[in-house]
């Protein structure tokens, strides 16, 4: 069970839940072929020690972005939005469909391309949500739309 289905309130129910996007991995993916690369191609004593050091880099880069892949729960329920995020510390970001003024919308072509986005749910008052590079953003745009 996840930690949003075990925190609903009284008479609500998931209607429709999303992921971020396989494209968090890119950045340790490129440091990695750099790494890679330079202790292919560069023979030096100095270049072995830099490739060893963005070989361990890679390794961070990489655990803090399964961590933030698979810890991450974005849920559109039939009364808020509920973004939760962390393993060791867990936040969580809801607001209230009553509360919502606004949803925004923002992919680049590669976005477009491989179905990615960011979406930005602006709420009366301070109240505002920005959740970056979710999978498939535009049904869940018009999930939330719907429920308004």
């Amino acid at each position: 069970m996840s930690y949003v289905s075990n925190n609903l309130i009284d008479g609500e129910e998931i209607l429709q839940t999303t992921r971020l996007h396989w494209l968090l991995f890119l950045n340790p993916f490129l440091v990695f072929l750099g790494a890679v690369t330079s202790q292919l191609f560069l023979d030096t004593t100095m270049m072995n020690l830099i490739s060893q050091f963005l070989c361990a880099i890679v390794l961070i880069m990489l655990v803090q972005s399964l961590f933030y892949f698979y810890f991450t729960e974005i849920v559109v329920t039939n009364k808020r939005i509920i973004v939760k995020t962390g393993f060791f510390t867990i936040n969580t970001n809801e607001i209230l469909f009553k509360k919502v003024e606004s949803i925004d919308l923002e992919q680049n072509i590669i976005d477009r391309m491989f179905s990615r986005g960011n979406v930005k749910i602006k709420g009366t008052g301070d109240t505002h949500m920005n959740i970056s590079g979710i999978l498939n953003p535009v049904s869940f745009k018009n999930k939330v739309l719907s429920l308004l």
